[in-house]
């Protein structure tokens, strides 16, 4: 009997982010996986994800194609991290970079024309020198080869 209740009690607790919800026209997924995880004000959903999304989300000076390719971007980030299983906040920053990679490439960043591709190259060095410069130097690798 008390496995019964242990199981209806895990029931009604919600799975990490998964009640958050991704969108590709705002960053409040990152404030409410916060909510949720209580990585606290250096842990990635505030400084990283939010940060990052954020700023995304202020750039208006870029073609129509590449405006496209920021919102299915930045939907895909964030229900890559709502799809993770086994999420924490020290495992997160890890997590997101290779999603980052993944996310680029599958909506089309390697389609992009030189101009557009080295805009979001400088965008992304300016914003992820916030992280430890491996994970910088790996996205990059990534990225160069995720395009071949």
């Amino acid at each position: 009997m008390p496995f019964l209740i242990l199981i209806n009690f895990l029931w009604l607790i919600p799975a990490q982010a998964n009640y958050c919800s991704p969108s590709e026209d705002n960053c409040e997924y990152y404030l409410c996986l916060e909510k949720t995880m209580k990585c606290g004000l250096k842990g990635f959903p505030l400084k990283l994800g939010y940060g990052f999304c954020s700023h995304i989300s202020g750039l208006q000076s870029v073609s129509p194609r590449t405006q496209l390719w920021l919102k299915k971007t930045r939907y895909c980030l964030q229900d890559s991290l709502n799809q993770a299983h086994g999420l924490t906040c020290s495992n997160m920053l890890k997590k997101s970079v290779s999603d980052h990679v993944k996310c680029y490439v599958d909506n089309g960043y390697c389609e992009l024309d030189k101009s557009e591709q080295k805009f979001i190259k400088k965008f992304i060095l300016r914003e992820f020198l916030k992280a430890p410069k491996y994970i910088l130097l790996n996205a990059q690798a990534m990225l160069k080869n995720g395009c071949h």
